[in-house]
Protein backbone atom coordinates (compact mmCIF):
# COMPACT_ATOMS: atom_id res chain seq x y z
CA UNK A 1 0.00 0.00 0.00
CA UNK A 2 1.73 3.36 -1.33
CA UNK A 3 1.32 6.11 1.54
CA UNK A 4 1.53 9.52 0.22
CA UNK A 5 3.70 12.31 1.99
CA UNK A 6 0.45 14.32 3.02
CA UNK A 7 -1.03 11.36 4.67
CA UNK A 8 2.80 10.44 6.09
CA UNK A 9 2.41 14.50 7.67
CA UNK A 10 -1.20 13.76 8.89
CA UNK A 11 0.35 10.38 10.64
CA UNK A 12 3.30 12.16 12.36
CA UNK A 13 1.06 14.73 13.92
CA UNK A 14 -1.60 12.69 14.90
CA UNK A 15 0.93 10.84 16.57
CA UNK A 16 2.59 13.72 18.78
CA UNK A 17 2.08 15.81 21.31
CA UNK A 18 1.03 19.30 20.11
CA UNK A 19 1.13 22.52 21.33
CA UNK A 20 -2.05 23.73 18.85
CA UNK A 21 -5.13 25.55 19.26
CA UNK A 22 -7.47 23.04 17.51
CA UNK A 23 -10.13 25.75 17.29
CA UNK A 24 -7.69 27.41 14.31
CA UNK A 25 -5.18 25.12 13.44
CA UNK A 26 -7.70 22.62 11.62
CA UNK A 27 -7.40 25.06 8.26
CA UNK A 28 -3.79 25.54 9.16
CA UNK A 29 -2.95 21.73 8.75
CA UNK A 30 -5.16 21.73 5.42
CA UNK A 31 -2.59 23.86 3.69
CA UNK A 32 0.07 22.18 4.73
CA UNK A 33 -1.20 18.77 3.40
CA UNK A 34 -2.47 20.74 0.52
CA UNK A 35 0.67 22.37 -0.35
CA UNK A 36 2.98 19.21 -0.79
CA UNK A 37 5.34 20.02 -3.50
CA UNK A 38 4.96 23.28 -3.11
CA UNK A 39 7.39 24.59 -0.80
CA UNK A 40 9.28 27.60 -1.13
CA UNK A 41 13.20 27.26 -1.05
CA UNK A 42 14.02 27.48 2.71
CA UNK A 43 16.56 29.93 3.37
CA UNK A 44 17.63 28.73 7.12
CA UNK A 45 17.82 31.22 9.77
CA UNK A 46 16.50 34.13 7.17
CA UNK A 47 15.00 37.91 8.24
CA UNK A 48 14.63 41.33 7.08
CA UNK A 49 16.12 44.35 7.93
CA UNK A 50 13.70 47.35 8.03
CA UNK A 51 15.32 50.24 9.70
CA UNK A 52 16.95 48.62 11.70
CA UNK A 53 14.55 46.31 12.98
CA UNK A 54 15.23 42.32 11.75
CA UNK A 55 11.66 40.72 11.36
CA UNK A 56 11.42 37.15 11.53
CA UNK A 57 8.66 35.28 10.29
CA UNK A 58 6.75 32.87 12.74
CA UNK A 59 3.65 31.28 10.30
CA UNK A 60 1.73 28.51 9.66
CA UNK A 61 2.21 25.13 11.14
CA UNK A 62 5.09 25.31 13.85
CA UNK A 63 7.46 22.18 13.44
CA UNK A 64 10.84 21.28 15.35
CA UNK A 65 12.83 20.83 11.91
CA UNK A 66 12.01 22.46 9.32
CA UNK A 67 14.03 20.37 6.95
CA UNK A 68 12.02 17.58 7.31
CA UNK A 69 8.81 19.17 6.06
CA UNK A 70 10.88 20.44 2.85
CA UNK A 71 8.31 19.61 0.45
CA UNK A 72 5.30 21.21 1.96
CA UNK A 73 4.31 24.65 2.27
CA UNK A 74 2.78 26.41 5.15
CA UNK A 75 5.43 25.52 8.15
CA UNK A 76 8.54 27.24 10.27
CA UNK A 77 10.74 25.46 11.88
CA UNK A 78 11.66 26.12 15.91
CA UNK A 79 15.19 25.92 13.58
CA UNK A 80 15.18 28.22 11.80
CA UNK A 81 13.79 30.58 14.08
CA UNK A 82 16.63 30.24 16.87
CA UNK A 83 19.20 31.15 13.93
CA UNK A 84 17.24 33.96 12.50
CA UNK A 85 17.34 35.07 16.37
CA UNK A 86 20.86 34.25 16.76
CA UNK A 87 22.40 35.99 13.59
CA UNK A 88 19.98 38.90 14.15
CA UNK A 89 21.57 39.41 17.37
CA UNK A 90 25.24 39.38 15.67
CA UNK A 91 23.91 41.78 12.81
CA UNK A 92 25.49 45.29 13.42
CA UNK A 93 22.81 46.80 10.87
CA UNK A 94 19.97 45.36 13.97
CA UNK A 95 19.19 47.49 16.69
CA UNK A 96 16.01 45.28 17.71
CA UNK A 97 14.19 41.98 16.80
CA UNK A 98 10.50 41.58 15.70
CA UNK A 99 9.07 38.23 15.42
CA UNK A 100 6.20 38.44 13.25
CA UNK A 101 3.78 36.09 14.35
CA UNK A 102 0.64 34.90 12.78
CA UNK A 103 0.04 30.98 13.61
CA UNK A 104 -2.15 28.37 15.23
CA UNK A 105 1.04 26.42 16.58
CA UNK A 106 2.59 22.98 16.25
CA UNK A 107 4.89 20.66 17.23
CA UNK A 108 6.07 20.72 21.20
CA UNK A 109 9.42 19.17 20.61
CA UNK A 110 11.63 22.32 20.18
CA UNK A 111 9.15 25.04 21.31
CA UNK A 112 9.85 24.77 25.05
CA UNK A 113 13.46 25.57 24.06
CA UNK A 114 13.36 27.72 21.77
CA UNK A 115 11.23 30.34 24.23
CA UNK A 116 13.81 29.61 26.84
CA UNK A 117 17.08 30.73 24.87
CA UNK A 118 14.89 33.84 23.64
CA UNK A 119 13.87 34.76 27.16
CA UNK A 120 18.03 34.23 27.52
CA UNK A 121 19.03 36.86 25.05
CA UNK A 122 16.91 39.78 26.87
CA UNK A 123 18.77 42.80 27.19
CA UNK A 124 21.10 42.44 24.29
CA UNK A 125 18.73 43.43 22.13
CA UNK A 126 15.08 44.77 22.12
CA UNK A 127 13.46 41.65 21.36
CA UNK A 128 9.32 42.07 19.99
CA UNK A 129 6.50 40.10 19.57
CA UNK A 130 4.29 41.54 17.15
CA UNK A 131 0.77 39.13 16.19
CA UNK A 132 -0.65 39.51 12.55
CA UNK A 133 -3.69 37.39 13.52
CA UNK A 134 -2.73 34.39 15.24
CA UNK A 135 -0.55 33.65 18.17
CA UNK A 136 -1.42 30.71 20.13
CA UNK A 137 -0.54 27.80 22.11
CA UNK A 138 3.53 26.59 20.57
CA UNK A 139 3.22 30.18 18.49
CA UNK A 140 2.60 31.95 21.93
CA UNK A 141 4.81 30.10 23.67
CA UNK A 142 7.66 31.17 21.56
CA UNK A 143 7.17 35.08 21.89
CA UNK A 144 5.67 34.67 25.16
CA UNK A 145 9.87 35.33 25.62
CA UNK A 146 9.55 38.58 23.79
CA UNK A 147 10.25 41.84 25.87
CA UNK A 148 6.67 43.30 24.77
CA UNK A 149 3.70 41.33 23.21
CA UNK A 150 1.62 43.38 20.56
CA UNK A 151 -1.71 41.70 19.57
CA UNK A 152 -4.40 43.18 17.21
CA UNK A 153 -8.10 44.18 17.95
CA UNK A 154 -9.48 41.08 16.07
CA UNK A 155 -6.30 38.72 16.62
CA UNK A 156 -5.80 36.05 19.37
CA UNK A 157 -3.24 35.15 21.83
CA UNK A 158 -3.03 32.18 24.40
CA UNK A 159 -4.28 28.91 24.41
CA UNK A 160 -1.35 27.65 26.70
CA UNK A 161 -2.16 23.97 26.39
CA UNK A 162 -1.40 20.48 24.63
CA UNK A 163 -3.25 18.27 22.43
CA UNK A 164 -2.41 14.39 21.46
CA UNK A 165 -4.80 12.23 20.02
CA UNK A 166 -3.61 8.38 19.39
CA UNK A 167 -6.33 7.38 16.48
CA UNK A 168 -8.17 3.28 17.05
CA UNK A 169 -7.73 1.56 13.37
CA UNK A 170 -8.46 -1.54 15.27
CA UNK A 171 -12.30 -1.96 14.00
CA UNK A 172 -11.70 -1.41 10.12
CA UNK A 173 -8.63 -3.85 10.94
CA UNK A 174 -11.29 -6.03 12.03
CA UNK A 175 -13.68 -5.48 8.88
CA UNK A 176 -10.77 -5.64 6.52
CA UNK A 177 -9.77 -9.28 8.00
CA UNK A 178 -6.43 -7.67 9.20
CA UNK A 179 -4.12 -8.62 11.99
CA UNK A 180 -1.61 -6.57 12.76
CA UNK A 181 1.53 -8.91 15.47
CA UNK A 182 3.92 -6.51 17.16
CA UNK A 183 6.65 -7.92 18.41
CA UNK A 184 8.60 -5.94 20.80
CA UNK A 185 10.66 -6.15 23.58
CA UNK A 186 9.60 -4.75 26.87
CA UNK A 187 5.75 -4.65 28.05
CA UNK A 188 5.65 -0.80 27.52
CA UNK A 189 7.28 -0.79 24.38
CA UNK A 190 5.27 1.20 21.56
CA UNK A 191 2.00 1.11 23.97
CA UNK A 192 0.74 4.01 21.82
CA UNK A 193 1.14 2.80 18.73
CA UNK A 194 -0.05 -0.86 19.47
CA UNK A 195 -3.26 1.55 20.46
CA UNK A 196 -3.77 2.32 16.57
CA UNK A 197 -4.79 -1.46 15.89
CA UNK A 198 -5.23 -3.21 18.87
CA UNK A 199 -7.85 -1.00 20.35
CA UNK A 200 -7.33 2.22 22.96
CA UNK A 201 -7.25 1.07 26.48
CA UNK A 202 -7.87 3.06 29.67
CA UNK A 203 -4.20 2.32 30.37
CA UNK A 204 -3.48 3.53 27.38
CA UNK A 205 -5.46 6.94 27.47
CA UNK A 206 -4.00 7.61 31.30
CA UNK A 207 -0.62 6.87 30.14
CA UNK A 208 -0.89 9.72 27.41
CA UNK A 209 -3.40 11.81 29.77
CA UNK A 210 -0.12 11.86 32.37
CA UNK A 211 2.74 12.87 30.03
CA UNK A 212 0.00 15.44 28.49
CA UNK A 213 -0.15 17.24 31.65
CA UNK A 214 3.50 16.69 32.21
CA UNK A 215 4.42 19.10 29.19
CA UNK A 216 1.51 21.31 29.67
CA UNK A 217 2.85 21.82 33.38
CA UNK A 218 6.36 22.73 31.79
CA UNK A 219 4.72 25.18 29.55
CA UNK A 220 2.97 26.76 31.88
CA UNK A 221 5.59 27.50 33.61
CA UNK A 222 7.62 28.69 30.80
CA UNK A 223 5.19 31.41 29.82
CA UNK A 224 4.54 32.23 33.89
CA UNK A 225 8.41 32.64 33.48
CA UNK A 226 8.63 34.99 30.70
CA UNK A 227 5.63 36.66 31.01
CA UNK A 228 6.39 37.85 34.99
CA UNK A 229 2.46 36.08 35.98
CA UNK A 230 2.09 33.74 38.61
CA UNK A 231 1.38 29.88 36.79
CA UNK A 232 -1.80 30.38 39.18
CA UNK A 233 -3.53 32.54 36.89
CA UNK A 234 -2.08 30.43 33.60
CA UNK A 235 -3.23 27.49 35.19
CA UNK A 236 -6.95 29.33 35.24
CA UNK A 237 -6.78 29.80 31.69
CA UNK A 238 -7.45 26.50 30.96
CA UNK A 239 -6.18 26.72 27.41
CA UNK A 240 -8.25 29.56 26.73
CA UNK A 241 -7.52 31.85 23.41
CA UNK A 242 -8.06 35.71 24.08
CA UNK A 243 -8.93 38.49 21.31
CA UNK A 244 -7.72 42.17 21.17
CA UNK A 245 -7.82 43.48 24.96
CA UNK A 246 -8.91 40.41 26.43
CA UNK A 247 -5.11 39.02 26.24
CA UNK A 248 -4.09 42.42 27.79
CA UNK A 249 -6.08 41.81 30.78
CA UNK A 250 -5.13 37.89 30.96
CA UNK A 251 -1.43 39.13 30.87
CA UNK A 252 -0.60 38.05 28.10
CA UNK A 253 -0.09 40.71 25.94
CA UNK A 254 1.18 44.28 26.65
CA UNK A 255 -0.44 46.49 24.01
CA UNK A 256 -3.80 46.23 21.41
CA UNK A 257 -2.18 47.51 18.18
CA UNK A 258 -2.51 46.37 14.58
CA UNK A 259 1.14 44.71 13.00
CA UNK A 260 1.98 47.66 10.72
CA UNK A 261 1.49 50.04 14.03
CA UNK A 262 3.34 47.91 16.44
CA UNK A 263 6.26 47.89 13.91
CA UNK A 264 6.19 51.66 13.14
CA UNK A 265 6.28 52.35 17.02
CA UNK A 266 8.93 50.50 17.64
CA UNK A 267 11.02 51.74 14.83
CA UNK A 268 10.19 55.06 16.14
CA UNK A 269 11.19 54.38 19.85
CA UNK A 270 14.58 52.88 18.51
CA UNK A 271 15.12 56.09 16.67
CA UNK A 272 14.16 58.10 20.10
CA UNK A 273 16.60 55.32 21.93
CA UNK A 274 12.90 54.26 23.91
CA UNK A 275 12.37 50.48 24.38
CA UNK A 276 9.52 50.06 27.00
CA UNK A 277 6.36 49.34 26.11
CA UNK A 278 3.77 51.22 24.32
CA UNK A 279 2.12 53.67 26.36
CA UNK A 280 -1.63 51.63 28.07
CA UNK A 281 0.96 48.13 28.05
CA UNK A 282 0.41 45.56 30.69
CA UNK A 283 4.04 45.46 31.26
Amino acid sequence: MTVDASELALRRLSGSPLALCRAHGDAALSRVTAQQGQARQRQPGAYEVVDGVAVVSVSGLLVHDAAAWEEFGGVTGYDDIRLAVLKALEDRRVAAIVLYVNSPGGEVSGMLDLSRMIASMRGIKPIWGICADQAYSAAYCVISACDVITVPDTGGVGSVGILWSVVDCSRQMDKLGIRHHWIHDGDKKAVVTRAETDGVTPEVLERMAQDARRMGLRFREVVSANRGIPIEQVEAQQAEYYMGEDGIAAGLADAVMAPDEALCFLMTALQAQAFGAPAGGGA
